[in-house]
């Protein structure tokens, strides 16, 4: 409740300030602080399911341009949605970020004592269970993405804490399946699925500069190990279907290649647990 009212407040003190603040909360107790604040639109909801939240949100918004944050952002720079806005003027635009100072990396924990990311063997067990790291921008199978562009350009994927859509697309990349698979507690990767979908209707934006800080915090992610890597397993799946609907590859070809990437997920975490 603390970091959400204080985004809020933030937000209403930017140049331009959003038209209407729209908070979605699923919070077992009201925030009456929010609530009762002129200016925002507060939305109590029964359902802990982040998609759904979005298109709950979008679906009571009025504007032609919606910006999705999440609540634990610090907003750095005041003009942050004069530079989002101002990437629409292109008609082919359909959607914009920023890029965000990132400042707690969840899941530093877990990475495999055996294979660091810059490492040589990393980078050849990745291409031997098709799980290649594309192109910073791009989107690739098995919802992987390149890393954030290192410079302003169009890219393929968007980071699920900063997300800016045309209104008028958002019930169509949001899709039921996507919400059906949180609500059963399944799902993970929300902003690539949503991204994908995004790309069919136009191009997306990202703006290099620094306008948004993610500061440390704990996240929920890792309360329970089992549940949050059964979560992971079954939306690479999800995302391996919807990247080959997207960019029209064959989708027998990516769940062929998502049991090959399952297999070697199995036998590397095997090694490693015994390794430890």
């Amino acid at each position: 409740p603390k970091e959400v009212s204080s985004l809020v407040t933030q937000a209403m003190g930017c140049d331009p300030a959003p038209e209407t603040i729209i908070v979605v909360d699923s919070s077992d107790e009201e925030n009456t602080e929010l609530s009762a604040l002129n200016g925002v639109r507060y939305i109590r909801s029964s359902h802990k399911n982040q998609p759904y939240q979005r298109l709950l949100g979008a679906l009571t918004s009025e504007a032609d341009i919606v910006v999705f944050l999440d609540d634990d952002l610090d907003i750095i720079d005041p003009e942050i949605f004069k530079i989002l806005i101002t990437s629409f003027v292109d008609s082919q635009t359909v959607g914009a970020t920023v890029n965000i100072n990132i400042q707690s990396f969840i899941g530093e924990e877990f990475e495999l004592p055996l294979l660091k990311r810059d490492s040589k063997i990393f980078k050849f067990i990745s291409w031997l269970t098709s799980a290649k790291l594309p192109p910073r921008g791009k989107s690739g199978r098995l919802g992987i993405v390149g890393g954030r562009p290192d410079q302003s350009q169009n890219t393929e994927f968007f980071s699920g804490a900063c997300m800016t859509f045309r209104r008028e697309i958002i019930p169509n990349i949001i899709p039921y399946s996507l919400i059906s698979l949180y609500e059963r507690k399944l799902g993970k990767g929300e902003d690539k699925v949503i991204s994908m979908f995004a790309n069919r209707f136009g191009t997306l934006k990202y703006y290099h500069k620094i306008c948004l800080m993610h500061p440390p915090n704990d996240s929920s992610y890792y309360k329970n190990v089992q549940d949050f890597f059964k979560r992971v397993m079954y939306s690479r799946l999800y995302l391996s279907k919807v990247y080959a609907k997207v960019f029209s590859h064959s989708l027998v070809k990516e769940i062929l290649i998502y049991y090959w990437f399952g297999i070697w997920r199995l036998m590397i975490a095997t090694i490693t647990y015994f390794a430890k």
